[in-house]
């Protein structure tokens, strides 16, 4: 589910299973992020958090996974839903550098779009091969969304830009099918819709805090600073009004400027390469 306002509320919104490659039997899953894009600026706020279902049962979690994977100076890409496979019983994947070698593939050179069209043509057979071994937990993905991949950065006119890239599914059906859309400036973001917007509205005590806390540590600040320590407070209160165990750890914030037409960190985990 989805909903759409004015660049100062929520654009989108949605709930889902971010799995990415363990070195443990299982899947891991869990994130929370946000991004705000104008035509000035782009700012990415993202958590840090992986929690591994174990195939004994257990879980373990860990607050050290970088969210973020450059694919150069110019364009960065982040990921939602079934990202990567580890399991044996199908074919080994993983979306991430999947997702390099699609933008430098992409035809015009650094092109978004095309990018996020090679990306999902690439990803519709692994999950297709996936499908036979976790049925019920594709089956069952939120919206029938099963991943969806965003490329952001400089697109080939020299403008910000943010494209996703979708893999969808309807239940019961072993049909993966591509969805690219351009996203509009604004709030990109996730969690459920009453808590969003109890956020942004100031609609309750906790969310009056968070608003006091945006007010302090963004005075005197220039406006893509203001909404990067926006972006950081939505990363790290909405999950847990939820309450999401998923969701957690250091913030890891990056900031496009389309004057110097590159990315840079604002805030970078101690975990997050310095590139």
């Amino acid at each position: 589910m989805r909903v759409t306002a004015s660049n100062f509320f929520v654009q989108s919104f949605l709930i889902y299973i971010f799995c990415i490659f363990s070195v443990n039997a299982g899947v891991s899953h869990g994130t929370y992020f946000a991004f705000y894009l104008s035509d000035s600026y782009l700012d990415i706020a993202i958590d840090s958090r992986r929690t591994v279902d174990t195939a004994g049962g257990g879980t373990i979690i860990f607050d050290t996974q970088c969210k973020i994977f450059a694919l150069g100076s110019q364009a960065v890409f982040i990921a939602e839903g079934i990202i990567s496979n580890s399991d044996a019983r199908a074919p080994i994947f993983d979306g991430f550098p999947t997702a390099l070698e699609s933008y430098q593939a992409a035809s015009p050179k650094n092109d978004l779009e095309s990018a996020a069209r090679l990306w999902a043509a690439k990803m519709i057979p692994h999950i297709s091969a996936l499908y036979p071994v976790y049925r019920t937990l594709l089956d069952r993905r939120h919206d029938g969304e099963i991943v969806v991949g965003y490329f952001l950065g400089i697109d080939t006119d020299g403008k910000l830009a943010v494209i996703s890239a979708k893999v969808l599914h309807t239940a019961n059906s072993s049909i993966f099918s591509p969805e690219i859309s351009r996203l509009r400036n604004g709030f990109t973001l996730l969690g459920p819709r009453e808590m969003v917007m109890e956020f942004f509205a100031g609609a309750s005590e906790r969310a009056n805090e968070a608003v006091r806390r945006i007010e302090s540590e963004s005075f005197g600040k220039a406006d893509a600073e203001r909404q990067m320590i926006l972006l950081k407070i939505l990363v790290e209160s909405v999950p847990k009004w939820i309450p999401d165990p998923g969701s957690g750890g250091d913030v890891a914030q990056i900031m496009f400027d389309a004057q110097s037409s590159r990315w840079r960190w604002f805030h970078r985990p101690e975990f997050c390469p310095n590139q």
